[in-house]
């Protein structure tokens, strides 16, 4: 009796960008029609042609999402920032609570392939990535962070270990940030009017806390400093905590200061600057 050979089953290490719609049971439950016809044009003309351009393709549609498939991490958060960037563009006039904004997550991992699907952990942890993004983020595992990092113009925030669903282990994640950086080489999405012309804070790293890696400090959409290690791409969440830290000693200084003034009024300019000088960290560039 002849024994048959067993199906060989076809596997290659790929980079898995699972997306999905912030919302589509409430944007399909308040204007079915409408939802659909702006979910397909943005499909047909934004995404799809985006992920062609990077060497990716869409593997299936989900319904309210999709499946996307690289050979490359550095090519697949190259292009989910482009298509992000595009239809946030595209819906901005879009009123509130009725514009389509997709998350995106992406992972690195050794998938089983068909000709139309892709099954494996890789996949489920880019699904469960996806499920945490902000509406109109994108959320990548550590290991496709250690193959970008450096490679794409785009800031990290680390988001510590995440425990996905139905994930055996935590799952080190990031969110990716380009704004900035994007409007600098692209102009896409466009830059914040007199954006340019705002100093920026650079730190230089003398304390214990923050050592050798230069960081850049640039204000986000709220106005609060956010610093950039410019070797990692990494955000710090804890910039501004060192900064209070260091900045302790200013009470007693300005406090000194107004005691041999007998009263006199510290101005708001002597006040920044001895915080500078009491701070010993930060230097501010003009433009």
């Amino acid at each position: 009796m002849v024994q048959e050979r067993p199906v060989r089953v076809e596997r290659r290490l790929s980079a898995i960008l699972a997306a999905d719609v912030a919302g589509y049971s409430r944007l399909m439950h308040h204007d079915e029609e409408a939802t659909h016809a702006k979910l397909t044009a943005l499909l047909t003309e934004v995404v799809a042609p985006t992920i062609g351009e990077h060497g990716g393709r869409i593997v299936k549609n989900t319904g309210d999402g999709f499946l996307a498939e690289f050979s490359s991490a550095v090519e697949a958060v190259r292009a989910a920032v482009q298509f992000q960037a595009r239809v946030k563009e595209l819906t901005t006039a879009e009123v509130d609570g009725r514009r389509i904004a997709f998350r995106v997550g992406i992972n690195i991992g050794d998938v089983i392939v068909e000709p139309h699907d892709i099954f494996g952990d890789g996949v489920n942890i880019a699904a469960r990535l996806e499920s945490i993004a902000e509406a109109g983020g994108i959320c990548i595992s550590s290991w496709a962070y250690d193959h970008v990092r450096g490679k794409v113009r785009v800031g990290f925030v680390d988001l510590g270990e995440q425990n996905l669903k139905n994930i055996a282990q935590p799952v080190r994640s990031y969110a990716v940030v380009w704004e900035a950086e994007l409007s600098r080489t692209t102009g896409s999405p466009r830059e914040t009017p007199g954006a340019a012309s705002r100093p920026r804070l650079v730190g230089h790293g003398s304390g214990p806390e923050i050592t050798a890696p230069r960081k850049t400090s640039t204000l986000d959409q709220f106005g609060d400093p956010r610093c950039h290690d410019e070797e990692t791409g990494l955000i710090d969440r804890t910039v501004s905590q060192d900064f209070a830290r260091r900045a302790r000693p200013l009470l007693d200084h300005i406090k000194s200061h107004s005691s041999a003034a007998r009263g006199a009024i510290i101005s708001v300019a002597t006040v920044v600057a001895l915080a500078i000088e009491a701070v010993g960290y930060w230097t501010i560039e003009e433009p």
